[in-house]
């Protein structure tokens, strides 16, 4: 079994933490906290505030997943009580400021958002304040008709992905027949999009959108394994099933920061949620 590295720093001398100036961390924490508990439509926070947020949450981000890193592969039952306790400490630092930020005006960008701060709550174990954001930012689910013609394949594949995530780690049980729904849907129109969206474009065009694709496909599998192992129990090597598909999806968006954080986020997330379950329905996988 792995071992943890006990000689990483504390989140306060991170680099990245200990580079934001310690009144001014103190006061974005604070002012994030007294965010989160007004309440959704109470949260009015100015521009040079929601700098300071960002580049705040930003530090604590990194310095969490680098305390991930640490804890060398270990699964979430081999952790031991105290470095939990640490992940979900500061876990919750980065969670709390990222959820008093202001919500991306592009559609795409808040469904990544709104991912991203799914996944924070499951780890940090804040799933309550995250239930609340959730319920009065999030719109209306996508409908799975035709209407869909109207977003392009690989948004439509990015949104879908992301509410497809958000509904297994709001409830792991629950969300289980909406899940079923998102993967019917993009397995049924899959050939037929993807021919559309490479139509009009030309071959160093495509090619970048096949690697686009191949990236949110393995989001979608790993998604599509979780809810597998919720309703059945198998794959019986769940971590590692999680663990290959979103490391071949990191692999197809290096460079992109953002998104490779989001992959961690969501293996560390997935892998708390993951729990053997009664089966009823065998669902494969989107990429298979």
């Amino acid at each position: 079994m792995a071992q943890y590295n006990p000689s990483v720093m504390m989140p306060e001398v991170h680099w990245a933490v200990a580079a934001i100036d310690p009144a001014e961390r103190q006061s974005a924490l604070s002012l994030s906290e007294q965010a989160c508990a007004a309440g959704p439509p109470a949260r009015i926070i100015s521009g040079a505030e929601n700098q300071r947020l960002a580049e705040t949450a930003g530090a604590y981000d990194l310095a969490a997943r680098e305390r991930l890193d640490a804890a060398g592969g270990l699964q979430p039952h081999e952790l031991s009580d105290s470095l939990r306790q640490e992940i979900e400490a500061i876990t919750s630092r980065a969670f709390v400021l990222q959820l008093a930020l202001p919500i991306p005006a592009d559609a795409d960008a808040e469904a990544l958002n709104a991912l991203h701060l799914a996944a924070l709550a499951e780890v940090a174990n804040r799933r309550g304040d995250w239930y609340r954001w959730e319920e009065w930012a999030c719109g209306a689910p996508l409908l799975l008709d035709d209407s869909e013609r109207e977003i392009p394949w690989d948004r439509q594949l990015l949104l879908h992905a992301s509410e497809l995530w958000r509904v297994l780690l709001r409830d792991p049980i629950a969300g289980q027949e909406r899940a079923m729904e998102i993967v019917a849907r993009i397995r049924e129109r899959r050939a037929d999009r993807e021919a559309a969206l490479f139509a009009p474009l030309d071959a160093r065009h495509t090619a970048r959108a096949k690697f686009a694709l191949f990236a949110w496909y393995h989001v979608f599998d790993a998604a599509t394994e979780l809810l597998l192992y919720l309703r059945h129990g198998q794959p019986r090597n769940i971590y590692q099933s999680l663990a290959l598909h979103l490391s071949l999806a990191r692999s197809a968006t290096s460079g992109d920061y953002e998104l490779e954080g989001l992959l961690t986020w969501l293996f560390a997330a997935s892998t708390r949620v993951a729990r053997p379950s009664v089966a009823q329905l065998e669902l494969p996988g989107v990429g298979s």
